[in-house]
């Protein structure tokens, strides 16, 4: 059983207000495994039209259907103790998901017989869209999260993806999520050591790393 799917189902029929955290989070049937992902888009649909979400109801309507049991519905519930710990789990399960299309993105490209430069642009354009958190920030919005950023590494509080040295961490607030941050240097001075540095920092502490080299 896939511990962080079991721990988003199980709290959306133990708590119907689990639900609502799922979906203004922005998840997502794909984002799930096997028959969980028939289950969410199944919980989705009640939800929405209203019909109550809970083990009774959805057993009574699901059982027998695409792998579910009203058995394995009863093994979701005990997995949780309580809801509070769905929108975390929830990362969980999208990250997951994020790391597959990323896999199944770079098979594809090793796998295809086209010509390099389009499988490089197609790559690209994929990875970017699997990565890339969609909103509807102005630019201004955007100013604003700088300057809070600025002002939180002022204060010593790292608000981005922390870095090895807690010095410089502390000082620039960390790598910020969906920004694009140059390292410059001249040659031989160590711009690929800080980056490998960096990288296995970040493995260290479980945060997905893709790199490229050209």
């Amino acid at each position: 059983m896939n511990k962080q799917e079991a721990g988003v189902l199980g709290s959306i029929l133990i708590d119907d207000t689990a639900m609502d955290r799922c979906l203004n989070f922005g998840a997502k049937a794909e984002w799930f495994t096997g028959s969980n992902s028939y289950l969410f888009s199944a919980l989705v649909e009640m939800h929405l039209a209203d019909e109550k979400v809970d083990l009774l109801t959805v057993g009574s309507k699901l059982d027998g259907k695409v792998g579910i049991s009203y058995k394995s519905l009863e093994d979701l519930v005990d997995e949780v103790a309580t809801s509070a710990h769905c929108v975390y789990y929830l990362e969980k399960v999208e990250l997951a998901y994020k790391k597959r299309r990323i896999d199944e993105v770079c098979q594809h490209a090793l796998d295809s017989e086209e010509d390099p430069d389009k499988i490089a642009s197609e790559m690209s354009e994929e990875l970017t869209a699997i990565v890339t958190v969609e909103d509807d920030k102005t630019t201004a919005d955007c100013m604003d999260d700088n300057i809070l950023v600025m002002e939180n590494a002022c204060d010593g509080v790292v608000s981005g993806l922390p870095l090895p040295w807690d010095t410089f961490s502390n000082h620039t607030g960390g790598m910020q999520r969906g920004s694009v941050c140059p390292v410059l240097g001249r040659d031989g001075k160590g711009k690929s050591g800080m980056m490998a540095q960096i990288m296995d920092y970040w493995i260290g502490l479980d945060i997905p790393v893709l790199c490229f080299s050209f």
